[in-house]
């Protein structure tokens, strides 16, 4: 992911697999593009409310493009995809609207107290 303009999360996130996705998004440099593709990761889709899902992916990090569907269409990903090659081009450009003036929660500090938290429930 160092080298990453645009990052794709597919399936549901799960509280195993949220401190590394988040560390893999922070690896990407910024400028960067976060792309939610299907239902799960935007919602939970049918797995929500299982004990293992975390949430949405955007209850952790900005996800810049959503493509809806379960699963969604070749079409929607393509446009989705461009979309995101459009926002980060104008990320890079810095006239995105997203990026100015808004201060960010360093992801570091959402991955630590991720992992504090899972420690604390395998202590149980």
């Amino acid at each position: 992911p160092r080298q990453a303009d645009i990052l794709v999360v597919t399936g549901p996130v799960t509280k195993q697999s949220l401190p590394r996705v988040l560390r893999a998004i922070s690896q990407a440099p910024d400028p960067k593009c976060i792309v939610s593709v299907g239902s799960c990761p935007q919602s939970g889709n049918v797995f929500k409310g299982s004990y293992s899902v975390a949430g949405p992916l955007s209850k952790y990090v900005h996800v810049d493009v959503d493509i809806a569907g379960c699963s969604p269409k070749p079409e929607a990903i393509i446009d989705g995809l461009a979309t995101a090659m459009g926002i980060l081009r104008a990320k890079k450009a810095g006239t995105h609207p997203a990026d100015q003036g808004i201060d960010h929660r360093p992801l570091t500090e959402v991955i630590e107290e991720l992992e504090a938290e899972q420690a604390k429930e395998e202590k149980k």
